[in-house]
């Protein structure tokens, strides 16, 4: 996945033009199905919930198309291998 990081437009005179982004690094397969578990639903949860807190921690809310995009990732990658690994 690919996220551009571009200087706000002129008019933007109060933007504060430094970004950084953040990763979450996850295994594609769970040694236990049961941490796995956790972690999805953790990820889930500041990419969905935790938006809420990100303002009055003076951090942009990712972009709904973003959130979707992370949960896309989320559900295809982990989600897929936890289940197969309950079989």
């Amino acid at each position: 996945m690919r996220t551009p990081i571009v200087d706000p437009p002129t008019p933007a005179e109060d933007a504060y033009r430094i970004a950084g982004l953040t990763f979450i690094l996850l295994p594609k397969q769970s040694k236990s199905a049961d941490k796995g578990k956790l972690v999805e639903d953790f990820v889930d949860y500041i990419i969905t919930q935790g938006q809420n807190q990100a303002e009055s921690l003076y951090y942009a809310k990712l972009p709904d198309s973003l959130q979707q995009q992370d949960q896309n990732l989320l559900s295809q990658d982990l989600h897929a291998n936890l289940t197969s690994n309950t079989r």
